[in-house]
């Protein structure tokens, strides 16, 4: 009696560690999921901002262009372009 009741034992005590092992893996599973899906999320966010700062730089810099453009002309450095007088 006492060896079929360890054996109960043994086999009651890896059904539960085989249960607790396949809580654990789902619990990580979804763990990774969920960071995945935030770090994907953080991406698109940090690309779009990226996106939008080059944007600006660009504006920013076709309107130096512009006024550097400008002054040139105004002090006879550059001819006057008469096609954008429209």
């Amino acid at each position: 009696m006492a060896t079929e009741d360890i054996t109960s034992k043994i086999e009651e005590a890896k059904a539960k560690a085989d249960a607790l092992t396949a809580k654990g893996a789902n619990l990580l599973k979804e763990t990774v999921q969920e960071v995945s899906g935030v770090a994907s999320l953080l991406a698109t966010k940090v690309v779009h901002s990226a996106q939008e700062t080059a944007q600006k730089v660009v504006h920013r810099t076709q309107e130096a262009a512009t006024f550097v453009q400008h002054r040139l002309e105004e002090k006879g450095i550059l001819p006057v372009d008469e096609s954008n007088k429209k």
